[in-house]
């Protein structure tokens, strides 16, 4: 998807003219050959992989709830959705210009959901396993960051728009100014709006500092858990490594909603191993 997006291996042929349109042909944009044939490969890997994978699960319900599973699913998904809106796209090929727009759209649509591909890399990726599961324990902590931007950006648009409201700067309506707070209190600061009022100007102040404070204190307790998970990703990967107990292994596939009991279990079950080892 990202090298087909460069204009060098965009092929370009003339689309047909649309009875519904003003008759003429327009010029379109077609999948470069080579790249279509290496996506069908790819395409029919996955598919061998996730149906191999969903016919040897012993629960496909367990298999379903799985978000690694779920994201294998859903990077192979827009391929054959894309396919049944090519075909009804060309059934109806005698309909309206508006009607065959609108179903063009649909499948841009399934097109730009090819890039959840990319997340297929959490499955070999210690980093983002560790980070899903840092997400997925970390929602409070997530929910009151997003509540004190939300607030600050709300007070200081407010602020902002009654300083700069008479001055055409872009401070039209308090809604306008939500944009200008977020960049602001996010410290990005793109420049495309900005305040020239005294009044404005220490209100942006306010914003960049607040937005300052209230980031970096939520972040500091999510970046702890990120470094327990990760840690305990490793540990785990060690375990796989050294012990070769399958118990480890299907801990590790699911180490994102696993729980410390769980953890004791498998050690206790390692170290009894290994004790009959020793009195054998």
């Amino acid at each position: 998807m990202c090298i087909h997006s460069l204009p060098e291996y965009q092929a370009r042929g003339r689309r047909p003219p649309c009875r519904g349109g003003r008759g003429r042909s327009a010029e379109g944009v077609r999948d470069d050959p080579v790249l279509r044939h290496l996506e069908y490969f790819c395409i029919a890997w996955f598919s061998f992989e996730v149906s191999s994978r969903l016919l040897l699960a012993p629960s496909t319900r367990n298999f379903f709830c799985h978000p690694l599973n779920l994201i294998d699913i859903v990077s192979v998904l827009p391929f054959y959705l894309t396919l049944l809106a090519g075909a009804a796209l060309r059934d109806r090929g005698g309909a309206g210009g508006e009607e065959l727009g609108d179903l063009g759209k649909v499948v841009q649509v399934f097109r730009l959901m090819r890039i959840f591909r990319v997340l297929k890399l959490a499955r070999h990726s210690t980093g983002l396993r560790s980070l899903g599961a840092t997400l997925k324990h970390s929602y409070r902590e997530v929910g009151i960051l997003l509540l004190y931007l939300a607030v600050g950006v709300s007070v200081f648009s407010g602020v902002a728009y009654t300083a700069e409201k008479e001055e055409n700067m872009g401070f039209d309506t308090i809604p306008a100014c939500w944009w200008w707070g977020t960049v602001s209190m996010t410290t990005v600061g793109y420049g495309d709006i900005v305040p020239v009022t005294v009044a404005g100007k220490l209100a942006a102040s306010g914003c960049i500092l607040g937005g300052i404070l209230v980031v970096a204190l939520p972040i500091t307790i999510i970046f702890n858990k990120f470094s327990h998970f990760y840690r305990r990703q490793k540990a785990l990967e060690a375990a796989v490594r050294n012990s070769g107990h399958q118990e480890f292994e299907d801990l590790l596939s699911s180490v994102d909603g696993v729980s410390e009991g769980s953890l004791e279990t498998s050690r206790e079950t390692s170290q009894e191993g290994k004790s009959e080892d020793l009195e054998a």
